[in-house]
């Protein structure tokens, strides 16, 4: 089963382009398809040919599931060539701006003494920190010049619009190359099943795996180990992964069930401290014995194939099983597991702490959600911060105006700089409706009473205060100054931030200077022509 099925074209297409990186002319590719349709499969088939050829190769992953490190899988890509520090992990003083340190990781990649290239896979992109993808779109601005080959894979159905926007501005990079996974052909599917079987198939039953699997090789294998065994073909590929746990045994997989929690990679004694918090009955039960029967079971996950070892870490053989497993736990078991992870993982990151404290529903949440954006803020990776701090504004309570004024500055403040405006606007806002009630008191701005037609000069004719906390002059005449008006400083804006200044500078300059026949001044002291038109909005 390690040889790639079906992808011919696309493995010699990407090939070539690797065997360019040799001659210094780099490259990205884009590699797109659903989940279960073989893209870690078709990267180790390439990393494979590319450690053959003389390339060196470096993998970085990122979790799914659950919010990760800032820039986890590029820390893990610079730790596996040793590159020099580049300070991702480190907090930034004032003088260092993220574009200093992306120009680092640059730098480090180019400096790195290599003469057959170089290939960097960053599997799973659509469950990425945005902080990651903004690095991956710096590093391909810059590719192309390299000695490397970025190969970065993706589901498209899942990466949301941020994360679709990043990457389609790195497939429109200088030598970036875009390749979509889809179906296997009639002749790739019955190889796979052939192979994946436990036992012969026969014509009929190829047919049905063909036609149930839709092309897909995950859903392909999963259908064809249950053909081997005489079961009954099932139609979705979750109940396909569900036969397959049912063969294990109970205590493995009740232990499964508990690594759910924590996602698609942990580590055995991770898991053991979680189960030894926990309070199964089952678990309870074995005692001084829970180590060999933690050993026992875990055995049994890797012989079926449920599991795969990497060195110390263990990981579900696709996160599809790893969400069939996490199914199955009930709320209230989900919640504990969760809150004892929390305990189990310990000092690992804050990032994974402060989640399964969340999802636990602990005290505590609140203040280690506010570490950790914190820790992302200082390391510039202001998209983890955000997220950071909007999960803490879930956990706020309520009545808690003043916090809550202060976290949406911060809020804004990241969002600023994460390039997201609009939405650092919103949050300003947002604080200021919480800042206090609206104050009643003058306003520096007059409004000229009608005058059309009128040949007495503007500067002359009476006026009346506009009243109101925030001036409503770009709005409606009955809401600038008019008799019974109270303009409201938390009334919804009806246009975008821009066009409302735009607007309101506007209006403020030209009110009611409809078809005039001569220059003249007007009460807010500038001059319209004869040219004009009426400026006042509707």
């Amino acid at each position: 089963m390690t040889e790639l099925v079906g992808r011919g074209r696309e493995l010699a297409e990407v090939e070539s382009r690797l065997a360019g990186v040799r001659a210094g002319s780099g490259a990205v590719v884009l590699v797109e398809g659903e989940a279960g349709a073989g893209k870690t499969a078709f990267a180790n088939a390439l990393t494979r040919r590319a450690r053959a050829a003389g390339h060196a190769t470096a993998w970085g992953s990122c979790l799914e599931g659950e919010p990760g490190a800032p820039f986890r899988p590029w820390l893990q890509i610079l730790h596996a060539i040793r590159a020099p520090a580049t300070g991702l992990d480190e907090p930034a003083d004032a003088s260092v701006t993220r574009h200093r340190r992306f120009d680092a990781v640059v730098e480090a990649l180019r400096d790195r003494p290599t003469g057959d290239g170089l290939l960097l896979v960053l599997d799973d992109l659509h469950a990425a920190d945005l902080g990651s993808l903004r690095l991956l779109q710096h590093v391909a601005s810059e590719a192309a010049d390299l000695p490397l080959m970025l190969l970065a894979l993706f589901r498209g159905g899942q990466a949301g619009p941020d994360r679709h926007e990043v990457l389609g501005a790195v497939g429109r990079e200088r030598g970036a190359h875009r390749i979509r996974l889809g179906a296997l052909a009639a002749g790739d599917v019955t190889e796979l099943a052939t192979r994946a079987a436990a036992g012969p198939l026969d014509a009929a039953t190829l047919r049905a795996i063909g036609e149930r699997s839709g092309g897909n090789p995950l859903f392909v294998v999963e259908l064809a180990r249950l053909a081997g065994t005489g079961e009954r073909l099932p139609r979705g590929i979750r109940a396909a992964i569900g036969r397959r746990l049912d063969g294990l045994p109970a205590d493995t997989r009740l232990l499964l069930r508990q690594a759910s929690v924590h996602g698609r990679e942990f580590d055995a004694a991770t898991l053991a401290a979680t189960v030894r918090l926990t309070r199964d009955e089952t678990v309870a039960r074995l005692g001084p014995a829970l180590d060999a029967a933690l050993d026992a079971a875990l055995d049994a996950a890797l012989d079926a194939g449920v599991l795969v070892a990497d060195g110390p870490v263990l990981r579900f053989d696709h996160v599809l099983t790893q969400e069939v497993l996490y199914a199955e736990l009930g709320p209230a078991e989900r919640q504990e597991l969760h809150a004892r992870a929390a305990s189990a993982v310990g000092d690992g990151p804050i990032e994974t702490v402060a989640h399964h404290l969340r999802q636990g529903g602990e005290a505590e949440a609140l203040t280690v959600t506010l570490r950790a954006a914190e820790r992302a803020r200082d390391r510039l990776a202001y998209e983890d911060a955000a997220y950071q701090y909007r999960a803490a504004l879930d956990l706020l309570p309520r009545a808690d105006d003043g916090t809550r004024a202060r976290l949406l500055l911060d809020l804004a403040g990241c969002e600023f700089r994460a390039g997201a405006v609009d939405a650092a606007w919103r949050c300003c806002h947002e604080a200021a409706d919480l800042a206090g009630p609206p104050v009643t008191r003058p306003c520096s701005r007059t409004r000229p009473r009608s005058c059309a037609g009128s040949p007495t000069p503007r500067s002359r004719r009476g006026s009346t205060p506009c009243a109101g906390r925030r001036c409503r002059c770009s709005a409606t005449p009955s809401r600038c100054g008019a008799p019974g008006s109270s303009p409201s400083w938390s009334s919804p804006p009806t246009r975008s931030a821009p066009a409302r200044r735009r607007r309101t500078t506007a209006a403020s300059r030209t009110w009611g200077a409809a078809r005039c026949s001569r220059p003249r001044r007007v009460a807010t002291r500038t001059r319209c022509s004869s040219r004009c038109r009426r400026a006042a909005p509707s």
